[in-house]
């Protein structure tokens, strides 16, 4: 089960970017690359690190995290949690790499 499109329909009346892939009636720029970056976005369901699930079903205790990919903020990576040793550091580079390498070197 998978709640997580809710969130982009309710709050910004359309899907997320590259949800779907490109989206129609929109014009695609030459230098526009699609690359799946599902793979990059760990299964984990605190990417800030403070113990709760990132993304609930609003108004509830329900977690929408269910898979990898999953966790939209895990796009710019996930910190080791509030205490211990790496408090605060960057334990995963999410997708990141990908956007930094496209960026720099465009397809």
């Amino acid at each position: 089960m998978s709640c997580q499109p809710i969130y982009y329909p309710k709050y910004e009346h359309d899907l997320a970017l590259g949800q779907s892939g490109t989206q129609s009636g929109i014009d695609i720029p030459e230098n526009y690359g699609q690359i799946n970056a599902r793979s990059q976005i760990d299964f984990i369901i605190d990417a800030d690190g403070d113990g709760l699930c990132d993304l609930f079903i609003p108004f509830t205790t329900i977690c929408t995290i269910y898979r990898a990919g999953d966790n939209h903020f895990g796009y710019v990576g996930f910190r080791y949690p509030f205490s211990g040793p790496f408090v605060g550091t960057l334990r995963d580079n999410g997708a990141m790499d990908i956007v930094v390498d496209n960026w720099n070197n465009p397809p």
